[in-house]
């Protein structure tokens, strides 16, 4: 199928309609990637970590290979409790270790020295 055809989209595969959208062809759009096995080590725990006024005993793990993501309300705390993390507001109780060694957070020279990069997104 050309780039400028049209055809009603019941008869369009989804590969056909990926090539159809970025102009050309289009191979291994969401490769198969192998699971994680389930001794995959722990890069980052976070334990009963507390914001005041914002977050109350929130725990979560990332293994190596994974990408984490958090949805929440506005004004839940999901950014506060991330700002704590990186250093930019206090914790008042929780505990973080990066590969299995406990680290102390409390500002974000702290967070760079150890790699921590937290990327937010408002959508």
């Amino acid at each position: 199928m050309a780039a400028s055809s049209r055809a009603p989209t019941d008869e369009v595969t989804r590969q056909q309609m990926a090539n159809l959208m970025v102009g050309r062809e289009v191979s291994n759009i969401f490769p198969e990637k192998p699971a994680l096995p389930d001794d995959a080590p722990v890069a980052f725990k976070v334990e009963q970590a507390s914001v005041p006024g914002w977050a109350e005993g929130v725990s979560f793990s990332v293994r190596r290979g994974e990408v984490l993501g958090f949805a929440r309300l506005v004004g839940a705390g999901r950014t506060e409790l991330f700002e704590a993390l990186v250093g930019l507001r206090a914790m008042n109780a929780g505990r973080v270790e990066i590969e299995g060694k406990r680290v102390k957070l409390s500002n974000p020279h702290d967070t760079v020295r150890h790699d921590i990069f937290i990327i937010v997104l408002r959508i």
